[in-house]
């Protein structure tokens, strides 16, 4: 399960690009706190999903 810490929208960037910070609970690493990851809105959206979240809850970070 993925646990949202952080979403914004890059500046400057064309197409559109955002910034996850999350943490993810299957990622059992010593020292793991979170990860960044960086991407178009299709890319996050798609990343959510597998994480499993719902439309509706995406619908929410994007509508920021």
């Amino acid at each position: 399960m993925i646990k949202i810490i952080g979403f914004d929208k890059l500046p400057n960037t064309d197409p559109q690009k955002y910034r996850l910070m999350l943490h993810d609970s299957e990622n059992t690493k010593p020292n793991y706190v979170m990860e960044n990851v960086d991407g178009t809105e299709s890319v996050i959206r798609a990343l959510l999903k597998n994480g499993g979240m719902t439309d509706g809850e995406i619908e929410v970070y994007f509508a920021r």
